[in-house]
């Protein structure tokens, strides 16, 4: 016969988490639904700028990548092209905040658990994105600031 052991972490049953998870119908408190309410236009607002610095990027890249800019700017045409790349980087955040927007209106219409879940998941892919924006950014200043020491280190002999 097996003794219980006393350092044993604690855990549920299965049936016991089940019986505490929400079942989706339950109701979110208007608190967390007044919050909500207030963050709804600020994330459609940024949403909106977003989907309109995307706009601007691409044809501002378009532009470039075409020549049609050459007496203006003096950029070689393949400097357009990574503009359009970073332009569907900012559309990225820009869908992720819409989606935050627009699943709060259906929280804010039906006001159940499973409403209020699709919203956080929204926001989770948003904050996910930039942080692994946030990341590369990182990465990518790091290896600028160790190729600027080289090439200065190089060019000094």
């Amino acid at each position: 016969m097996m003794q219980a052991n006393p350092y044993q972490a604690p855990y549920a049953q299965s049936s016991a988490v089940a019986a505490m998870a929400p079942s989706g119908g339950g109701e979110v408190p208007s608190s967390i639904l007044d919050t909500l309410r207030a963050t709804k236009p600020w994330a459609r607002f940024l949403a909106i700028l977003g989907f309109i610095g995307t706009g601007f990027l691409v044809l501002g890249g378009l532009a470039i990548a075409s020549g049609s800019l050459k007496a203006q700017v003096k950029l070689p045409d393949w400097i357009g092209f990574i503009y359009v790349v970073f332009a569907f980087l900012y559309l990225a955040p820009a869908i992720f905040l819409n989606g935050y927007a627009s699943a709060i209106d259906t929280l804010l219409r039906d006001g159940t658990m499973r409403s209020l879940d699709a919203a956080l998941r929204q926001q989770k892919s948003f904050w996910r994105f930039v942080g692994w924006m946030a990341l590369l950014t990182v990465v990518l200043y790091a290896v600028i600031f160790v190729v600027a020491i080289v090439a200065a280190a190089a060019n000094s002999r």
